[in-house]
């Protein structure tokens, strides 16, 4: 009688034991099955520059990857037998470099950009392209890929202008002078100027008797450009401290992001819709960097809030942010060994910033890693190395490299969580046991 019962109670329990195992064996297999968003096994760093002699650095990606524009003193293709600092474009697609400058010793051509297409690069330089900088001065130029031709955007001569950033859409550059292009910077003050290259007109953003602005970074349609500036625009900053703004050309405002009287704020890199702007603080913004460390800080437009990305000590400097097009991924530089790495030793991150997932690229002992431009996702970064990656870099030149990362953004595709697909299977098993027992009834 004890055995029947216990048969009985053993058979009503049963479905419960099958149900339960089967739940935690999904539970397991979902939990071993996730994974970071990148990991350093499935991210494919690709060499493109290879070269003996002569450095290339300062890469810009455009949206999609296919295109990266550089500066290099190599002899690439054999057009810069004199090693001078030329601009080069790389179609990552069929491995064609295209030499966008042609020049002379003692020519530089830096700070390229690109637009989202790949269509239009942005630079400075002090060359005579077209026969309007005879002065030599350091002027804005734009190529343009489907001509072939380069336009010269500014001709001044006296101060100069650098560091361009084009917009996504390839319509405004914005970038920093010291001349006083519009007749509105006679003390020859670093401002920040904007250019509209359909209208061939340019809008001087900001005008400050004292101090300068510096590092434009342009979102995707040309309306927000994030900078640094020690001046005290609108009085919020009587310190002189370097802190970072936003200018949005739809309102003719500025607005000062940071508002710190120690340390300093600096390398502003803002997203396409002009509502994120990773950058450098050396301020304790939040709290987190009490020691003033220069560490990487994200600020969100829509809630009004700063998150910290790093931490670190006294000793490394975290640096050269640069955020993805939909301002999902932070790329950066670090010597800090912030993922296990070497310590002392530059290396390439990536930072999801849905997840909070801090992921190192490279994964070098010697030779610095600096420079991630990363592109519309972060799902591939170029940057610039002196490393031996791959194992064809012996000489430790400087070099440029791609690095592509399958990644999972939260956000940019409605998914599940694991906790929702657990659940979800719990319930089918229900519904699925309920059938089960209703046919084994009927039966």
């Amino acid at each position: 009688m004890k055995l029947s019962r216990a048969i009985q109670f053993y058979n009503f329990l049963k479905p419960a034991f099958l149900l339960g195992g089967s739940l935690f064996i999904l539970l397991l297999v979902v939990l071993l099955c996730s994974h970071n968003s990148w990991t350093q096994e499935v991210c494919r760093i690709q060499q493109i520059t290879s070269e003996t002699d002569g450095q290339s650095s300062r890469p810009s990606i455009n949206s999609n990857g296919n295109f990266v524009a550089f500066r290099t003193g190599a002899n690439i293709n054999d057009g810069n037998p004199d090693g001078n600092s030329e601009i080069y474009l790389y179609n990552n697609f069929n491995g064609i470099f295209t030499q966008v400058t042609v020049t002379t010793v003692g020519i530089t051509n830096n700070d390229p950009s690109i637009n989202s297409s790949g269509t239009r690069i942005v630079f400075h330089s002090d060359g005579n392209f077209n026969g309007n900088n005879l002065d030599g001065n350091d002027e804005i130029f734009l190529f343009d890929s489907s001509s072939g031709l380069i336009t010269q955007i500014t001709d001044t001569n006296s101060g100069g202008n650098f560091t361009p950033s084009i917009s996504g859409n390839g319509n405004f550059v914005a970038f920093q002078s010291d001349s006083n292009i519009s007749g509105g910077n006679s003390e020859g003050n670093s401002e920040i100027f904007l250019y509209n290259i359909s209208t061939n007109t340019f809008s001087q953003l900001t005008d400050e008797q004292t101090g300068n602005s510096f590092n434009a970074s342009i979102n995707e349609n040309g309306t927000r450009i994030a900078f640094q500036s020690s001046a005290d625009i609108n009085g919020t900053n009587p310190e002189g401290n370097h802190e970072i703004y936003l200018a949005d050309t739809n309102t003719d405002t500025i607005i000062s992001i940071t508002k710190t009287t120690v340390g300093g704020n600096t390398g502003p890199s803002i997203d396409g819709l002009g509502t994120r702007i990773a950058f450098i603080g050396r301020a304790n913004i939040n709290g987190g960097n009490p020691n003033g460390n220069p560490e990487i800080f994200l600020f969100d437009l829509a809630n009004n809030s700063f998150s910290q990305v790093t931490s670190t000590t006294t000793n490394f400097e975290s640096k050269e942010p640069n955020i993805s097009t939909n301002g999902l991924v932070i790329a950066f530089n670090s010597p800090a060994g912030l993922d296990g790495g070497t310590e002392g030793v530059n290396q390439f991150y990536l930072f999801d910033t849905g997840s909070g997932i801090l992921t190192q690229v490279s994964e070098t002992t010697s030779g610095q890693t600096t420079n991630p431009d990363t592109n519309s996702n972060g799902s591939i970064t170029a940057f610039q190395s002196g490393s031996n990656i791959g194992g064809r870099n012996p000489e430790g030149n400087t070099e440029i490299y791609i690095a592509t990362c399958p990644i999972n953004i939260v956000g940019t595709v409605p998914t599940i969580s694991k906790w929702g697909l657990i659940a979800m299977a719990g319930m089918l098993g229900i519904v699925g046991f309920m059938v089960i027992r209703r046919r084994k009834a009927r039966a």
